[in-house]
């Protein structure tokens, strides 16, 4: 998942069980949340300060597209609030508006190529919805930006980890992450 950028646990778990040569109808995976951990071990053993470097550098990028992009109510998700981003992974941005036309309008106005796609998300009782999105580049780093209807800014999806309502975080929120990393960094 770190090496490839492989952000999917179940397509990591499907190349991993094709690489080792294993049978595809394995139950005996671990689960997504276990693969997160070890993400999490490996990033911390391997990658040390590079890593929070990088953290810190990606949270900045996220607070400016934030800000750029704040008529939508933009909120952090995924591994980048999780602590488990990878170097090559995307920031995973939620938008609210009720017409996703003007998220493409502001990229556009703000000359940022970007690519349009749909992602099937899951809601509480297993309710399914494809949710539009746009995948674009800002300062080096990937974006990848859902845009819900403004009404789903208090019913969150589903954690592919742990199955419950995704944790998001606002602008503020992130500055105060970038924050604690600066002064965890200076008292160490």
């Amino acid at each position: 998942m770190i090496d490839h950028a492989i952000s999917d646990y179940g397509f990591a778990k499907k190349k991993a069980v094709q690489r080792l040569g294993m049978s595809p109808r394995r139950t005996d995976l671990p689960s997504n949340k276990e693969l997160a951990d070890a993400v999490r071990v490996r990033l911390r053993l391997f990658d040390g300060d590079g890593s929070n470097d990088r953290y810190r550098t990606r949270l900045e990028r996220a607070v400016e597209i934030m800000e750029l992009l704040s008529e939508f109510r933009p909120r952090l998700v995924g591994p980048l609030l999780e602590g488990i981003a990878t170097a090559h992974g995307a920031v995973e941005l939620h938008l609210f508006c009720d017409a996703p036309e003007q998220v493409m309008t502001r990229l556009q106005g703000m000359r940022l190529p970007h690519r349009p796609y749909d992602k099937r998300v899951r809601f509480p009782s297993d309710r399914y919805e494809q949710v539009p999105g746009f995948a674009f580049e800002w300062k080096s780093s990937q974006f990848d930006a859902l845009v819900f209807k403004y009404d789903r800014i208090r019913e969150a999806p589903l954690c592919p980890v742990e199955g419950r309502p995704m944790r998001r975080a606002s602008a503020e929120r992130v500055l105060e992450m970038r924050r604690e990393i600066v002064d965890d960094a200076g008292a160490a």
